[in-house]
């Protein structure tokens, strides 16, 4: 099951939420046992020393039960599972269809371009397709970080084109890439 990353948010805040009513819950303090009908049954013209005279005793309040802190601990254990499973732990997903815009730093060209990865989530093969052009490549990916390396030896001179950048999101990335030509510039893909 995919979750969008607002989703996987709203999961949290209402789990941070879930926490903070638990907690408000089980501090409230309880009443001790008795307590309204001892005081509702002196009459009014009997003073405060009333039921100490005739020799009633007030009920004991109730020991704190265990039950809050029960509920705290399941609490927090619940908001640190979906923090750490939903909203920290986000695997991406390279694999795929990517449209790439390239720009080049020196004069501020552009290139669209078709990136085409299979493999893995952590490494394989790239196609990089600029018509009517098709060049092989290589990558990986370590958490948010895309490393791509794309071979341009059919072009005169020929070139090794290291692409590095990150995920700004999981279907979006972005970064900075050289060329063993001599090149270097700026470069964002969005997945198709």
């Amino acid at each position: 099951m995919f979750f969008t990353k607002n989703i996987k948010k709203t999961i949290a805040l209402a789990a941070v939420f879930m926490l903070l009513y638990w907690v408000g819950i089980s501090s409230m303090p309880l009443a001790a046992a008795g307590t309204h009908e001892q005081i509702g049954s002196a009459g009014t013209g009997q003073g405060p020393d009333y039921l100490e005279a005739i020799g009633q005793k007030a009920a004991p309040a109730k020991k704190k039960s265990i039950l809050p802190i029960i509920l705290i601990g399941a609490g927090a254990i619940t908001v640190a599972a979906v923090l750490i499973l939903v909203v920290f732990k986000t695997n991406y997903d390279i694999t795929g269809s990517w449209s790439a815009a390239i720009v080049q730093d020196q004069d501020q060209n552009r290139w669209d371009a078709d990136l085409i990865f299979t493999g893995d989530k952590k490494s394989g093969a790239v196609e990089y397709r600029e018509s009517p052009f098709h060049f092989p490549g290589t990558y990986t990916v370590n958490g948010k970080n895309v490393n791509i390396i794309i071979d341009f030896s059919a072009f005169t001179p020929p070139a090794v084109i290291t692409i590095s950048g990150s995920f700004s999101a999981a279907d979006s990335m972005n970064g900075t890439w050289t060329s063993t030509a001599g090149g270097s510039g700026t470069w964002t893909a969005t997945r198709k």
